[in-house]
């Protein structure tokens, strides 16, 4: 799915995008940046979607920091939604749950990769039942998934930066048919291809004797790819109890090519579009990269609506959304 360099806050921008480079000095009482874990949608040998390793530490690493920047950036948005919301790469059910929370409607939530799904099936599985009632899950990628005009809010965080260029604009035209005229996609910024091979590790987690940590390297691919590998520890008495690895590969994009694929697909910031509803959002101040800082919000014009060939409409990146839009 659903990144973001020494010591960094939960509240602090990542090093450069959504399962991206990331970033957090080691600190026992300290969540790392969610971000720092790519949340679905690459392909990896395990049921052809991966996290066969990444699912059993995910939460472990990132519940807390995770579900507050979704309380924050995405809850007012989905508090607005009338129709439905339509989650891609809803990993363990983290942002899930706080969609759910925050709206009356149906969420449609994507998963393909088996690990993860089976964590949010088992979240679920406890929920509160009035949310059990509303979410969808679906078991595959949202273009195989063919949903149609469900949502008038979509989410995308931590996702889109894992997919090739081929699969990601597939997945925007697959967004925009889920959407509803008139509807919004929130999507976080992507992460920067580093120059120079980057390591961190994230904040230690202990539970009881055992201390778990996660180590990131990030190392430059070719053209604008990434290639990030997370190594996982066990440690008890100081006695390194066993060590897993899993890597994804990862895709940088700049803000215009990202705001020209998305028009490619029908859509487009507010000024490009016109007005857009309650969903519009409310303060496009917040600058920066990650999930950590606010995601870019964009709009599905109706084809009469739609900005003459070659613009883009101005793009949003909000602190807040949802409310009233300004300027």
């Amino acid at each position: 799915m659903e990144t973001r360099d020494s010591a960094a806050s939960s509240n602090a921008p990542a090093p450069a995008a959504p399962p991206r480079a990331v970033t957090l000095a080691p600190a026992a009482t300290t969540v790392p940046d969610t971000s720092a874990l790519p949340q679905s949608g690459v392909s990896q040998p395990t049921g052809g979607h991966g996290y066969g390793v990444t699912a059993e530490f995910y939460d472990l690493f990132h519940s807390r920091a995770y579900t507050d920047r979704a309380r924050r950036y995405l809850a007012h948005a989905a508090s607005g939604a009338r129709r439905g919301i339509l989650e891609v790469g809803a990993g363990t059910g983290l942002v899930t749950v706080v969609l759910g929370g925050a709206a009356a409607v149906p969420v449609h939530a994507v998963e393909p990769a088996l690990p993860m799904r089976t964590v949010l099936l088992s979240r679920l599985a406890t929920a509160d039942p009035g949310l059990r009632e509303r979410v969808v899950v679906h078991a595959t990628t949202l273009q195989v998934a063919g949903l149609e005009a469900v949502a008038d809010l979509a989410v995308c965080v931590n996702v889109a930066a894992c997919l090739p260029p081929v699969q990601r604009r597939a997945l925007w035209r697959a967004v925009a048919a889920g959407l509803l005229p008139g509807g919004w996609l929130l999507v976080d910024p992507f992460p920067r291809r580093p120059e120079v091979e980057v390591v961190r590790t994230l904040p230690a987690v202990r539970l009881g004797s055992d201390v778990y940590t996660c180590r990131t390297r990030t190392t430059p691919g070719p053209g604008d790819r990434m290639d990030m590998e997370f190594t996982y520890r066990v440690v008890r008495a100081g006695a390194r109890l066993r060590e897993e690895r899993e890597s994804f590969p990862m895709w940088s994009l700049g803000r215009e090519q990202l705001l020209a694929e998305l028009a490619e697909a029908g859509l487009y910031g507010e000024d490009g579009c016109g007005a857009a509803g309650p969903l519009r959002p409310a303060d496009p101040g917040a600058r920066g990269a990650g999930f950590g800082r606010g995601p870019l919000a964009v709009h599905r014009c109706t084809a009469a609506a739609a900005p003459t060939a070659g613009t883009t409409g101005a793009p949003h990146t909000t602190d807040t959304i949802g409310g009233a839009a300004t300027a």
